[in-house]
């Protein structure tokens, strides 16, 4: 199985990165995005297993990306993977109010991210496994 994880990140260097280390996991793929906007867009219409996203952009920030792809039907579940270099609790605090799974802080560690990442990723397959489950158990009665 492929997963596929989308990366929105303003700086050019950052979507390099994460993107690079999203290809060593192995097992994904990425679809990057330098505007939150076109990022959120993308999100809303295709399926997506993960979500990489900065805090500080502008348009849209990470808060507000987060809330406005929550309140896309079907998007409820999708793990996100919130990059920040701001350490303040009250930020961390409105993005997990918004919907953000995880947090790591900027400079980024690679093997944490890649772990990060990978438990994301095994978390959201097995809720989607455990959510079939039930709807065909659902079907049987």
């Amino acid at each position: 199985m492929t997963y596929q994880v989308l990366i929105v990140d303003d700086a050019e260097i950052n979507l390099i990165l994460f993107d690079a280390l999203v290809k060593r996991m192995g097992n994904s793929a990425s679809k990057t995005f330098a505007e939150a906007p076109k990022g959120l867009a993308w999100a809303q219409s295709n399926d997506v297993d993960l979500v990489i996203v900065d805090y500080m952009m502008p348009e849209l920030d990470g808060i507000e990306f987060i809330s406005r792809l929550r309140a896309t039907p079907g998007k409820e579940d999708v793990p996100v993977l919130m990059i920040t270099a701001n350490d303040q609790k009250q930020i961390r605090y409105r993005a997990l109010d918004a919907g953000a799974t995880d947090f790591l802080t900027k400079p980024v560690d690679k093997v944490e991210f890649i772990a990060r990442a990978n438990n994301m990723l095994l978390l959201g397959a097995s809720r989607k496994a455990l959510s079939d489950r039930a709807a065909w158990l659902a079907d049987e009665v």
